[in-house]
């Protein structure tokens, strides 16, 4: 497994390169790569900027050019849901665009059977193990999230 992470900003992507023992940067598009360890896994991280053409420029130079069989991205957002607090940390268990008709992505190409982009049942398992076996100081919780601009 190896492992891509986005983040859109400098400060979001910063707590996980401090404990990412780099071993390369590159540089491909614009965009900083590094690349190391954590935990003896394989992880190539980097910010991308805000907006979803940049995290999908990242994601399929990670793909490309890195080869990352796995990509988390993480970020600061917005909620709607009355039971989140700021701080609370969300793991989407599936994906929706907020701007997009249902019938573009579910009549045309890429014709889904859902407006939901699944998360990797793998990862999602990853983090309920660790989330029931450790105390966190903030709630997190898993559940559907819709992403835009």
């Amino acid at each position: 497994m190896k492992i891509g992470i986005i983040g859109p900003s400098e400060d979001e992507i910063v707590p996980f390169l401090d404990e990412l023992s780099t071993e390369k940067l590159e540089e491909h598009a614009m965009l900083k790569f590094y690349i190391g360890k954590y935990e003896n896994r394989d992880i190539v991280a980097l910010y991308c900027g805000v907006c979803k053409v940049n995290a999908a420029i990242a994601a399929q130079i990670l793909i490309d050019k890195f080869q990352v069989t796995h990509i988390i991205v993480i970020g600061v957002a917005g909620a709607i849901d009355k039971n989140l607090n700021i701080g609370d940390t969300v793991i989407s268990t599936e994906v929706a665009y907020h701007d997009v008709a249902e019938e573009i992505l579910t009549e045309y190409h890429p014709w889904m059977k859902s407006i939901y982009f699944k998360s990797d049942n793998k990862l999602l398992s990853l983090c309920r193990t660790i989330v029931n076996e450790n105390t966190f100081s903030q709630n997190i919780l898993f559940g559907k999230m819709v992403t835009g601009e």
